[in-house]
């Protein structure tokens, strides 16, 4: 249960840098991006990578447990 909440987490993360990314482009001229809005993206894309490979490692350390 918790894993799935966690994965929902990292889910919300990841849609939220794709938005950040959408919204530095529609503000823009077309090739200018806003730096603190890219900054903003690629951070939450890394905290979600790194969010899931957490998660999953907490998974497989707990799972030895239940056999």
């Amino acid at each position: 249960m918790l894993q799935i909440i966690g994965w929902m987490g990292c889910v919300y993360l990841f849609v939220k840098a794709l938005e950040l990314f959408g919204a530095a482009k529609a503000r823009g001229d077309g090739e200018a991006y806003d730096q603190l809005t890219i900054t903003a993206g690629a951070i939450a894309l890394i905290s979600a990578a790194i969010f899931f490979f957490l998660i999953n490692g907490q998974v497989e350390a707990s799972s030895g447990y239940l056999n």
